[in-house]
C-alpha cells in the first residue's frame, strides 16, 4: 500500500494551489500520483474572510483529475471550519491560527463500513481530525499550540480492514515538554493497538523540532568559528541523502540530543 505524507510549515503565508501541485506531483520519486492514502499536513495557517473560500476543499482542487477517485475527509459535515479539515491552536485578537491535515482514500480502498448501501467518507474517517498530545510547557493558563493532530482512516481491501492513525507533529522545542508529548503519544497508540479490530498502523510526520547533534560522521561537513559550529553546503547535501533513504533516515533520528547517546564534535 502505497501513503503519500506531505508537510508544510506556511508560517502565515497562503498555500496556493499550483505550490500544492508541485509538491503533490512535482517529483517522480515522490509523487502522489494513484496512492491509497494522501495526507498533507499544515501548520501555521491563517483562516479569514479573504482565505477561506480558496482553503476549502483545499486538497480536492489540487488534485484536479484524480478527484473521482479519491474520497476525502474535507467532506464531513462535522468539521470545526466548512471543508477545511482544520483545528484551532491559537487565538489573539488579531488573528486565529491552526492546524490542518487534508487527506484523501483512493476508492480501491474503502468498503462500506456502515452497511448503508453506498461508499463515503463517513465509512473511511470514523471522526475528524482531533487534536492531542498537547505540551505541558506555560499552561498554567491556557493550552500550549503545540500539539498532534491526529486523523483515523478505516481502510479495506477485500474482505480484510486495517485502521490507520495519521498522526501530524508539531513538538516542542524543549526536550522535557516534547518528552511529555511523546509519553502521551504512548499512551494513545497503546490504547488504539487494544481497541484495534483487525491490523492497526500509525504514522507520524511533520516537525519534530529535533536538535540534531554534530556527531562524528558530520567532521568533514562544518566550519568552526570560535564555540559555535557551522554547517557547509556538502553537509546540508548529506544530510538530505540521509533524509530520502529509510534506513539512514532512522539511525539520523537516533542522533536527536534527546536520545543520543555517541560522541560528537565538540
Amino acid at each position: 500500500m502505497k501513503v503519500w505524507l506531505g508537510f508544510i510549515k506556511l508560517d502565515d503565508k497562503f498555500p496556493a494551489r499550483s505550490a500544492l501541485q508541485q509538491v503533490l506531483y512535482g517529483s517522480e520519486e515522490a509523487s502522489a500520483r494513484d496512492a491509497d492514502v494522501v495526507a498533507l499536513f499544515l501548520t501555521d495557517l491563517l483562516i479569514a474572510e479573504d482565505t477561506a473560500k480558496d482553503l476549502r476543499h483545499m486538497l480536492r482542487n489540487a488534485m484536479e483529475g484524480h478527484v473521482a477517485d479519491y474520497i476525502f475527509n474535507e467532506d464531513d459535515k462535522a468539521l470545526l471550519v466548512r471543508h477545511i479539515p482544520a483545528q484551532l491552536v491559537k487565538a489573539t485578537e488579531e488573528q486565529a491560527r491552526y492546524v490542518s491535515m487534508s487527506v484523501a482514500i483512493h476508492r480501491r480502498n474503502a468498503g462500506d463500513r456502515d452497511s448503508n448501501g453506498s461508499v463515503d467518507h463517513y465509512d473511511c474517517f470514523p471522526v475528524p481530525g482531533f487534536l492531542t498530545c498537547k505540551s505541558a510547557r506555560k499552561n498554567e493558563l491556557e493550552p500550549s499550540f503545540k500539539s498532534i493532530l491526529a486523523q483515523e482512516v478505516t481502510l479495506h481491501r477485500g474482505k480484510q480492514t486495517a485502521d490507520l492513525l495519521l498522526l501530524g507533529a508539531n513538538l516542542d522545542t524543549s526536550d522535557k515538554a516534547k518528552q511529555g508529548q511523546l509519553e502521551s503519544l504512548e499512551r494513545l497508540l497503546d490504547r488504539h493497538k487494544k481497541g484495534a479490530q483487525g491490523r492497526f498502523s500509525a504514522l507520524i510526520w511533520g516537525d519534530f523540532n529535533n536538535r540534531l547533534v554534530a556527531f562524528e560522521e558530520m567532521k568533514d561537513h562544518v566550519t568552526k568559528k570560535g564555540n559555535k559550529y557551522k554547517i557547509t553546503d556538502s553537509g546540508a547535501e548529506y544530510l538530505v541523502s540521509c533524509f530520502r533513504d529509510p534506513e539512514r533516515r532512522r539511525e539520523l533520528l537516533q542522533k536527536d540530543s534527546l536520545i543520543y547517546e555517541g560522541r560528537d564534535l565538540a
